[in-house]
């Protein structure tokens, strides 16, 4: 990947989960949220992705109003999707206030597991703040959402 320009989930991370590696439990875990420039490159096959060690080292945003290592995710559930057949997590609302700097995107991270990455968003555009306060609020699908249905096979 050449810069922040995609979503995605770590691969590593997530089997690790479900074989039993680490236990993914997000009422037991705490979860980060740190904010990238369009600096960020992100393989997300890489194995044992680590917020702060390369290549996800490189691009985390510097400004007034934002400290390095991001923010904690508060209010963390996992439920149903909005969408039939899916699971989604989502969280509380994220702020900044008093803040200048640019952002294209984040990287949420497991800060009780040796700061594990877990998934990339990006926001597809850059969003500056200047003396003022950023927001993030997550979409209504959630911060990730997992489709467990299919579609219907025709025979």
């Amino acid at each position: 990947m050449a810069g922040l320009d995609r979503d995605g989930t770590f691969v590593d991370t997530v089997l690790k989960g479900w074989n039993g590696g680490h236990v993914l439990n997000l009422a037991g875990v705490s979860l980060r949220l740190a904010l990238y420039t369009s600096a960020l490159s992100a393989n997300f096959s890489q194995v044992n992705p680590v917020y702060n060690v390369a290549p996800l080292n490189v691009g985390e945003v510097v400004g007034p109003g934002y400290d390095p290592g991001g923010k904690p995710l508060t209010q963390v559930i996992a439920e149903s999707g909005t969408a039939p057949g899916t699971i989604k997590f989502t969280a509380s609302p994220l702020a900044w206030p008093s803040a200048s700097f640019i952002a294209r995107g984040y990287l949420i991270y497991i800060s009780s597991m040796a700061n594990k990455a877990f998934q990339v968003r990006c926001f597809g555009v850059d969003l500056p703040v200047q003396d003022g306060t950023f927001t993030l609020n997550f979409h209504v699908n959630g911060i990730w959402s997992v489709p467990l249905v299919g579609p219907v096979v025709a025979l």
